[in-house]
């Protein structure tokens, strides 16, 4: 996927992505990661998340915590 922000554009920054395990969210979180940003992930099934941060490989930079936004 092309990243469309500079290599640093969000170095030092935090990303909270509701939704983040999978489709438009786990893209978005391929883009703040590679624009330097420190990725958490949200949803609501845990083995998702960890799938998810297997698929992101960006070791520390990227967490999960299950919840629902919508309760």
């Amino acid at each position: 996927m092309k990243n469309i922000f500079s290599l640093d554009a969000f170095a030092g920054k935090t990303v909270l992505i509701s939704g983040g395990t999978s489709g438009i969210g786990l893209a978005a979180a391929e883009i703040f990661l590679g624009g330097g940003a420190l990725v958490m992930l949200m949803g609501r099934d845990a083995a998702r998340g960890k799938d998810a941060i297997a698929h992101l490989s960006a070791g520390e930079r990227v967490s999960f915590v299950a919840g629902d936004v919508g309760r």
